[in-house]
């Protein structure tokens, strides 16, 4: 620092006073450049809260009625009067209960979230709070004009400085030009030209100066050769100490560098890192600390500047062990104590930790790290619990490895069979719906003749040989269905024991096979669908009364079972309800045991291939599993395994009407005046429901999509002659189908009539088809009766007016 001032001192009077004043405008420039901009942004920020505050005042204000009375046409009002404001990017309307109400966002600009001032203020009616009013405003104008005030200081500051070191280049070659003639002066006399003077006539302390020179000169002219020797030894002196000085504010300013980047690095490590750093005194007083310090404490930083560190130990022991380990070494590394949280509870702890001195080589405290180990301790006692408990496993599960062996071969079956029924069940849901479309055409026919002639022409009976033949194969699309996409069960709460005794009885009706039945009454329910259990347990009895020629008797045993986790099954752990069929049959040849439930494998000359895949598919759908085990010879066994239920029954009964003469019963009166509107996009099957409804005695217009059915219903609504009903087919290839255009006929009708047909029988929305805006549903095909009967609930408005259609499946084997 001396040798600095030195220096400084030695420069010229000229370079002085350019750096002394080209600082001063240099700080006056910087104060300008920052102080301005920065009270320019103050307001311009106070404005725009302001604004905010207002524009969220009265715009609270202007909702509170519409919110209280829940208008929310008046809300919306609102909130486009407030979004009319440029700057403004949300809105939020929410309750008391913080449900959000309405709100309006600007989704077409980006912007920064931080660039965003959020206000929020109650909505207050008669002084009290109905809701909560959140916006944003945009700050992008303000820090534009931030920008733009920093940029107009930047340049004023720039001009100001420029301008003023000029004028200081100027004023100071003014004022030193006299000093450099001495200079010059002196030069020529260090030189040996000790004859040349100063002329400066200037009558000022400079002009002094430069006669006082002379006369100096004039008594050093004697002593020049002496001094000249000397003065060339001084001069060698000073540059060679200016080079050493120069070097060592080279290095002094490098170190000071590093010093300032060191520091920095520090800061952001201590600030960010997810370590606990800390700083404390000798007597345990926390200097500083970092958030993850606070973290894991859970002390905010108000609390930790009143809290000793000495505080955090559990053991008082732990601290003087700490002290005196480290003043004796000066650090130490992973030293393991326990340490109390703000809450009281204990964490295991690594600290690391160095001495800080002071200058005088003492004692002032201590800095370092603490690491957190808690949940590694936890984890090395649950790994020796778990090391113990496995080896007491290993030790069991050594005796069950061919156990295990054939659980995984099953597991492996398992996977291959589910893969080839993903397959099929995607195929099989496109057939099932195109066939289904094409024996609505069919169907519809049969049955339309059928009603055009009487039934004892010889013709009636051989329409209705069609008619039945067409049922069965709609049968047979149903069942595919069963394990396609669209075929998912639809589950409630039934007895096990009633289905199986039904199936059986069913089944079983006028052959010689008897059943043996032990079915306990504390059977546990389950959650299934009636209908898909019924055709499970169906198919199985067939199958075995079918391996039964001779007659004989089908065992059937159903229990409850506890399975635990890891069971030889492979399936979930809990309750489940197992059913055992056994019969007396011939058997299954090994070689086909594990093809039984491939689509279309059969061994019988009349079977379709489809009864026990579909058995497969449903149980598998309900998370359930099937076993099947058979020797030739003796007779076959099959295992149910199905999840169990603890909730209670929930008894429905429907009264059903299934004969001819009920549908009859339910026909329309013809009308002239009602007219029906039908959509499907297979010109066949819209010619078929045309000519059912035209001999019912309807006016009928069709359309082959959502588009020209939306037009034809306004055109009709228009002229005052509507639609008495709608037809729509759920399914329209590359056109709006069933569940879109009913939700556009609402918005111009509310009170349309719409009935959703489907040749998907599964889809969920003909079972919910009242959550979709329909009246009724009905699956395709179907024959005059049915959509008969569904009409006449529809029209005649009665009470339970809501119908679906879906005749029962009969078993496929």
């Amino acid at each position: 620092m001396k040798r600095l001032l030195k220096a400084i001192q030695k420069a010229s009077i000229r370079t002085k006073m350019i750096a002394v004043l080209t600082l001063l405008i240099f700080a006056i420039s910087v104060f300008q450049s920052l102080y301005f901009p920065y009270r320019l942004q103050q307001r311009a920020l106070k404005t725009i809260k302001d604004k905010a505050k207002c524009i969220a005042t009265m715009t609270a204000y202007g909702i509170a009625p519409a919110l209280f009375f829940q208008d929310n046409e008046g809300i919306n009002t609102s909130l486009r009067i407030a979004q009319q404001n440029k700057d403004l990017v949300y809105i939020i309307v929410t309750d008391n209960a913080n449900r959000a109400i309405a709100s309006f966002a600007k989704e077409s600009v980006l912007i920064d979230s931080s660039a965003i001032y959020r206000l929020s203020v109650p909505i207050q009616l008669n002084s009290q709070q109905i809701g909560k009013l959140s916006l944003g405003i945009s700050l992008n104008e303000l820090n534009q004009e931030r920008t733009r005030n920093q940029m107009t200081c930047a340049l004023v500051s720039f001009l100001i400085f420029a301008l003023g070191l000029i004028l200081v280049i100027g004023l100071s070659t003014l004022i030193t030009k006299p000093l450099r003639q001495i200079v010059r002066t002196a030069k020529r006399i260090m030189q040996g030209d000790l004859t040349h003077r100063a002329r400066i006539p200037n009558s000022d302390e400079i002009g002094h100066l430069a006669k006082a020179f002379n006369e100096m000169l004039d008594s050093l002219e004697s002593s020049y050769q002496e001094l000249q020797k000397l003065n060339q030894n001084l001069e060698a002196l000073a540059v060679e100490r200016t080079r050493a000085l120069e070097e060592k504010v080279l290095e002094l300013n490098r170190t000071t560098q590093r010093l300032s980047e060191s520091e920095a690095k520090y800061r952001v490590i201590f600030e960010n890192s997810h370590i606990a750093i800390y700083i404390t005194t000798y007597n345990g007083e926390i200097v500083n600390c970092n958030d993850a310090f606070l973290d894991l404490f859970g002390y905010s930083r108000e609390e930790i500047t009143n809290l000793n560190a000495i505080g955090l130990y559990s053991d008082p022991q732990d601290r003087i062990r700490f002290q005196q380990v480290i003043e004796k070494t000066g650090y130490v590394k992973d030293f393991e104590l326990k340490l109390k949280k703000k809450d009281g509870s204990l964490l295991d702890c690594l600290l690391t930790a160095q001495v800080r001195y002071d200058q005088e080589g003492r004692v002032v405290g201590y800095h370092g790290i603490i690491f957190d180990i808690t949940k590694l301790r936890r984890m090395e006692r649950e790994l020796r619990e778990l090391n113990e408990k496995l080896e007491q496993k290993v030790k069991e599960r050594t005796q069950q490895l061919k156990q295990t062996y054939e659980q995984l071969r099953l597991a492996q079956e398992q996977v291959y069979q589910a893969q080839k029924m993903e397959s099929i069940g995607i195929l099989a849901g496109g057939i099932a719906h195109d066939f289904n479309n094409l024996l609505a055409t069919i169907i519809g026919n049969v049955s339309l003749a059928k009603m055009m002639i009487r039934p004892e022409d010889k013709i009636f009976s051989i329409l209705t040989r069609a008619e039945n033949t067409c049922l069965r194969a709609k049968d047979l699309t149903q069942q595919l269905l069963t394990f396609s996409r669209g075929g998912e069960p639809i589950k409630k709460i039934i007895s096990i024991n009633k289905i199986i005794q039904d199936s059986a009885n069913i089944a079983l009706k006028g052959s010689k096979v008897g059943c043996e039945f032990r079915l306990p009454e504390n059977i546990w329910p389950i959650e299934a669908d009636e209908g898909q259990m019924m055709q499970v347990f169906n198919n199985l009895f067939i199958n075995a009364r079918e391996a039964m020629l001779e007659g004989g008797t089908i065992k059937v045993q159903a229990e409850n079972l506890n399975l635990a986790r890891d069971n030889e099954l492979q399936l979930p752990e809990g309750t489940y309800v197992k059913i055992t069929i056994q019969d007396q049959g011939f058997g299954i040849a090994e070689e086909n045991l594990p093809k039984i439930f491939d689509p279309f494998f059969t061994t019988k000359p009349t079977g379709t291939g489809l009864g026990l895949t579909i058995v497969y598919s449903i149980i598998k759908r309900h998370k359930g599993l099937i076993k099947i085990t058979s020797k030739l010879g003796v007779g076959t066994t099959c295992q149910v395994y199905l999840p169990a239920s603890h909730k209670e029954i929930l008894v429905h009964r429907s009264k059903m009407e299934s004969s001819e003469e009920a549908f009859k019963a339910n026909l329309i009166p013809i009308k002239t005046n009602q007219r029906i509107l039908v959509m499907d996009d297979e010109e066949d099957v819209q010619a078929t429901i045309k000519a059912i409804l035209t001999h019912l005695g309807f006016a009928v217009d069709c359309a082959p999509n959502g588009e020209e059915t939306i037009n034809l219903y306004k055109q009709a609504k228009a002229t005052g002659r509507g639609f008495s009903a709608v037809i729509m087919d759920l399914t329209i290839k590359g056109g709006m189908g069933g569940k879109e255009t009913i939700g556009e006929l609402i918005k111009i009708d509310p009170q349309v009539k719409a009935i959703v047909s489907s040749g998907y029988a599964d889809d969920p929305i003909l079972t919910d088809f009242k959550k979709y805006g329909f009246c009724a549903s009905i699956s395709k095909p179907f024959r005059v009766e049915e959509i008969a009967k569904v009409l006449n609930s529809v029209l005649s408005a009665k009470a339970d007016s809501s119908i679906s259609v879906s005749p029962p499946m009969r078993s496929v084997y």
